[in-house]
């Protein structure tokens, strides 16, 4: 699957696109203006969802499964339906405005919610 993507971002000449292998989440989301976690199946849980807000990336999701209740459309991130390419690119559009600062912080805000109710749910049971 890896050859496969390299190939294909080989093919359209794109330079924004790096394999960078095996590395911690805070070190990928730190680098992202915007996280795009199109899932076609239903996730339980969609940490990669709360990782992106901890790391402070503006999100865009099909909000299948998980995702879908850890997101709030149009506040901690932007959600658009499995294949619809051009609804993927108007929250594209969208957040590469003002908003973008907007989802961001929101997100963060959602991140430390989930951890501290988390953290308080773990408490309770130990």
């Amino acid at each position: 699957y890896k050859s496969s993507l390299e190939d294909l971002v080989k093919r359209s000449g794109s330079s924004f696109v790096q394999f960078k292998g095996l590395c911690p989440p805070e070190d990928i989301f730190k680098d992202l203006d915007i996280f795009i976690h199109g899932a076609l199946k239903p996730e339980p849980f969609g940490r990669v969802v709360v990782e992106a807000y901890m790391g402070g990336a503006a999100l865009i999701s099909t909000g299948l499964g998980g995702s879908g209740e850890l997101i709030e459309d149009g506040k901690t991130g932007l959600l658009f339906i499995p294949y619809d390419y051009s609804g993927l690119f108007e929250c594209v559009q969208k957040l590469s405005s003002e908003k973008r600062f907007e989802v961001i912080q929101n997100g963060r805000n959602k991140a430390d919610e989930i951890n501290r109710v988390y953290l308080e749910q773990l408490c309770s049971i130990f």
